[in-house]
């Protein structure tokens, strides 16, 4: 299994809930424009909570590091709105992603030998789609 999928959290700062949402408009533009290997990508949003879960899926590791290639610009203007609280990994990466997550906040589940490991389908009601690609 090549695939990765990827869960991060982020928690929106108070009062900045739509510079949130027309930041992840322009995330997800670029995605569209610049990730050829992502398989999903989507931004849930619980309005109330002012919390985001990112959801992510690449064909592959090297599709994950394009990706964060590609957004480089895009992220430092993430840090006034939210803070991502937790990122989690699943799949078999590569040494390189491995090694990207030596200074962040990232956690591996692995999902060994072509075993996939299960995805929960639970949501809160108030989760509503922000967007997606």
């Amino acid at each position: 299994m090549n695939e990765l999928w990827s869960r991060s959290v982020a928690n929106i700062h108070k009062g900045r809930l739509q510079e949130f949402k027309r930041l992840a408009e322009g995330l997800l533009s670029a995605i569209r424009e610049n990730d050829s290997d992502k398989l999903n990508y989507a931004i849930f949003l619980d309005e109330p909570a002012r919390v985001a879960v990112i959801v992510e899926q690449y064909a592959s590791s090297a599709g994950w590091l394009a990706h964060n290639a590609n957004l480089n610009a895009l992220m430092p203007r993430f840090r006034g709105v939210c803070e991502f609280a937790e990122t989690e990994f699943y799949g078999d990466p590569m040494r390189a992603p491995r090694s990207a997550r030596a200074t962040t906040r990232l956690s591996w589940r692995s999902s060994g030998a072509g075993h996939e490991i299960p995805q929960s389908n639970t949501r809160s009601r108030e989760d509503k789609p922000c967007a997606r690609r």
